[in-house]
């Protein structure tokens, strides 16, 4: 799905529900493969988009605010042990 929407944007940028999408699968894909942070921004911009007018979005929208607090707890955790690695090496 990921990839089928991106072809989507490219071709039609203007499609703010193919971006949203786009986003949306790309935080998700990042989050299952424990890229925190990369999934992070991709939730936020997903976020930022102006979509609250748009009703068939908000259960995804809903999901990527529920995802957020995971992505930061594990964005921090993995900050942490990454400063615990590098002190252990000093």
């Amino acid at each position: 799905a990921r990839s089928l929407f991106h072809k989507v944007v490219k071709i039609d940028r203007a499609n703010l529900s193919a971006q949203f999408l786009y986003l949306y699968t790309s935080a998700f894909n990042c989050y299952f493969r424990n890229r925190f942070s990369m999934a992070q921004v991709f939730a936020e911009e997903a976020l930022a988009l102006p979509m609250d007018d748009q009703e068939d979005m908000q259960i995804h929208i809903a999901s990527l605010r529920t995802l957020m607090p995971d992505l930061v707890k594990e964005t921090k955790r993995n900050i942490q042990s990454k400063e615990e690695r590098d002190r252990a090496y000093l």
